[in-house]
């Protein structure tokens, strides 16, 4: 239910831009706000494969998505989207860092400040832990005999 909350409270984190990228990234903040999930899936897909021209702003932005696109495969019981959404963060979130980590902290801190719950740098950490025990479970369960 913690999950859930942190999606509403996010959802004014997705800002208005001017951009192609900005564009499509209201778009996203538009189908996620709507309940639009598959559509809001499409296009955090289509940014998070197109994440060399986004903006560290941008790239903050679908983090966000991701979260909240991760909280609804886990209200749905979908495990493999929820494994694709966290390691779609995680890829997202790495780019932002990495391409201007003083920006990223910025953009970090200013989703914080909107809302506390939301802690990308813990979120990150969180779906690392989550997606090593998945990667763990599955090579254990490769060696188990079959009955």
């Amino acid at each position: 239910m913690k999950a859930v909350g942190i999606a509403i409270v996010a959802l004014p984190l997705l800002v208005a831009c001017s951009s192609t990228q900005d564009r499509v990234v209201d778009e996203m903040a538009d189908a996620l706000v709507d309940g639009r999930y598959d559509e809001a899936w499409t296009l955090a897909d289509s940014l998070t494969a197109d994440r060399a021209n986004c903006s560290v702003e941008n790239l903050a932005d679908v983090a966000v998505a991701w979260v909240m696109l991760n909280n609804e495969a886990v209200k749905t019981d979908s495990i493999e989207a929820g494994e694709v959404a966290m390691n779609s963060f995680r890829t997202v979130y790495s780019t932002m860092v990495e391409r201007d980590s003083s920006e990223a902290v910025e953009q970090i801190e200013k989703i914080r400040r909107k809302n506390p719950q939301l802690s990308l740098t813990a979120i990150d950490s969180m779906y690392e832990a989550t997606l090593q025990q998945v990667e763990t479970l599955r090579r254990v369960s490769a060696r188990l005999p079959l009955k």
